[in-house]
């Protein structure tokens, strides 16, 4: 019974983490996120899930930043309500089954789903809100941000560099199933798969600097804007 339950757990972790991770890697029609469906492009880093606009503006440490208003935030809540139920219909819909393909096709459509919820939240905000909520995507996509599509145009990533980041966009893949593995045979809890995927993102952004060049590294810096430090938030908070 408890292999079941545990089971049923790492699938749920597994799908939504690996959701929120597809939108780091600049698919969505880009897209996290974590850019934006319209400005997307690597901003859902693995270092913080939700880093989409759609996430993001649910936060209230973000919130307080971008000064919301109240009807603002009453907006802002109830696009994350429906995006919420529109994600546990997707993964109970998903079933507990099938392989990478099956995954693939799920992650995709979490993408649209998410680039679909962070048009309607760009609309809620002033031009003022959306340009610093960019800058908070990029900081919470940390070393994932050079991944997506609007990251590589954003920082000029040459066909040599893109090779690159595919490869070690591979191994952290792979580091990352190692690690839902461990947890599926139960010898990780959830504290220290987090402690492990810390240390993972760490080795990440060594990685990435290696291949970046100073002006692209500086131009990062540049897109993040004032430093931001994002508050702690309580499981099944800040609209994920």
């Amino acid at each position: 019974m408890r292999s079941n339950w545990m089971k049923f757990v790492v699938l749920g972790v597994s799908f939504a983490m690996l959701a929120n991770f597809a939108d780091a890697q600049g698919g969505r029609g880009q897209g996290q996120g974590r850019g934006v469906g319209q400005f997307g492009g690597g901003m859902q880093g693995m270092g913080g899930f939700g880093a989409g606009p759609s996430n993001l503006a649910a936060r209230p440490d973000v919130q307080t930043e971008l000064k919301l208003t109240a009807d603002q935030k009453s907006k802002v809540q109830a696009i994350s309500d429906k995006m919420r139920e529109e994600r546990r219909a997707a993964f109970q819909g998903g079933g507990g089954g099938g392989g990478g393909q099956d995954m693939q096709a799920r992650m995709a459509e979490m993408q649209k789903m998410s680039a679909k919820y962070d048009a309607e939240v760009l609309a809620v905000l002033t031009p003022e809100q959306t340009t610093r909520i960019k800058q908070l995507a990029v900081q919470m996509a940390g070393a994932n941000y050079p991944m997506g599509e609007e990251g590589q145009k954003a920082l000029g990533v040459t066909s040599d560099q893109q090779s690159k980041l595919r490869a070690l966009q591979d191994k952290q893949r792979e580091a990352m199933a190692a690690l839902f593995e461990r947890m599926r045979n139960q010898e990780l809890d959830f504290a220290s798969m987090n402690t492990e995927r810390e240390k993972m993102d760490k080795i990440m952004a060594e990685e990435v600097g290696k291949i970046l060049t100073a002006e692209q590294k500086a131009k990062w810096e540049e897109l993040k804007g004032k430093p931001f430090a994002f508050q702690q938030q309580r499981r099944g908070g800040g609209g994920n």
